[in-house]
């Protein structure tokens, strides 16, 4: 006898299709169920094999912990970690990763998520783990790093006053708040970029110390 699936059930609100199967376990046709789900719109296809919790749900989705799964490996970087952070002003609408794999964007139901490429050796350094509960958590750049993976993708500047402008007239960065930034991080994260701009970075921090 089919029992009754019941949201209350699932713990977590970003969950794969193993996840999701698991949870209707002993149904005759779980692929029914699903699709019965999506039509109820008690659950959100986000892509293929990945779902959230439809919006009756009391619980909220980590859009963090869900770009992590959309596309990996991959954590959370430039504009999107730069405005978690508190560094542009402006709410960021493009929720932006950093990935060692080709470039790729997903139109989703909840957003658009934007890996840019780096090369392994830049992408193996300056990120964290937060933990949201025992059972989520993401990976995110931390301020440094997402600044520089930001600005390792633009065109050379011409020089430290020029890259400084952009900072403050772009990204409407107040410079003065990187004064909290780590010196010895960003010399270690200039290191494996070995780009200008990442390093007109560094000795901009350095002068602001």
């Amino acid at each position: 006898m089919s029992r009754v699936f019941q949201i209350e059930n699932i713990t977590t609100h970003e969950f794969d299709y193993n996840f999701l199967m698991g949870q209707l376990k002993g149904y005759a046709d779980p692929w029914g169920k699903i699709s019965e789900l999506l039509k109820q719109n008690k659950i959100i296809r986000v892509k293929k094999g990945l779902y959230i919790l439809g919006p009756s749900s009391k619980s909220s989705t980590s859009l963090m912990t869900l770009a992590n799964m959309i596309f990996g490996p991959s954590y959370v970087s430039r504009e999107f970690a730069l405005s978690h952070y508190g560094l542009i002003p402006e709410r960021v609408h493009i929720l932006t990763s950093v990935t060692p794999k080709r470039h790729k964007v997903f139109d989703t139901p909840v957003g658009v998520f934007d890996y840019a490429h780096l090369p392994m050796n830049a992408y193996n350094i300056g990120y964290q783990r937060v933990e949201l509960d025992p059972s989520r958590a993401y990976l995110i750049a931390s301020p440094e790093k997402a600044l520089a993976d930001l600005v390792s993708r633009l065109k050379p500047f011409e020089n430290i006053h020029t890259f400084r402008d952009y900072l403050s007239h772009d990204l409407r960065i107040d410079t003065s708040s990187l004064r909290d930034f780590s010196l010895a991080r960003i010399q270690s994260i200039a290191s494996r970029f070995r780009l200008d701009n990442v390093r007109y970075l560094f000795s901009l921090v350095g002068e602001l110390k």
